[in-house]
């Protein structure tokens, strides 16, 4: 089992992930930002396992992991990085999870990226970045 300290340090070690290490790289690296969320995601869920509990393991794999994937593919498509594919994995989430706890949030984030594409607000007339 894990202790507080240690679980308070897991908590400020993503913190310090999401406010460091993925704005720099989306800013001057952005080809290495989908392996950046793929490492970040694994060591969520490696955290996570490490707690020792199956059960809790599995549900947080079909809530907070698949919130985590939602998060990487949204930020790719944001990004520009790999913007069709982000897009696929967004629907994909969507389709294969109609009962996540998080659908109808997912389902408005991306209608409302959508809705700022349609509207000029999104330039995708940039290249790609692959």
């Amino acid at each position: 089992m894990w202790s507080v300290t240690r679980l308070g340090r897991a908590h400020r070690w993503s913190f310090r992930w999401f406010k460091t290490l993925i704005p720099v790289t989306r800013g001057k690296k952005k080809l290495e930002l989908p392996a950046l969320w793929d490492e970040y995601i694994s060591a969520m869920a490696a955290l996570e396992r490490l707690r020792g509990e199956d059960l809790a393991f599995l549900m947080w794999g079909q809530t907070q992991g698949k919130n985590l994937q939602w998060k990487k593919y949204m930020d790719l498509l944001r990004s520009g990085v790999n913007a069709a594919a982000a897009s696929e994995e967004l629907l994909k989430l969507i389709k294969e999870n109609p009962t996540h706890p998080s659908i109808g949030a997912w389902v408005k984030e991306l209608t409302d990226f959508a809705s700022q594409v349609k509207e000029g607000g999104i330039d995708l007339t940039a290249p790609p970045v692959q």
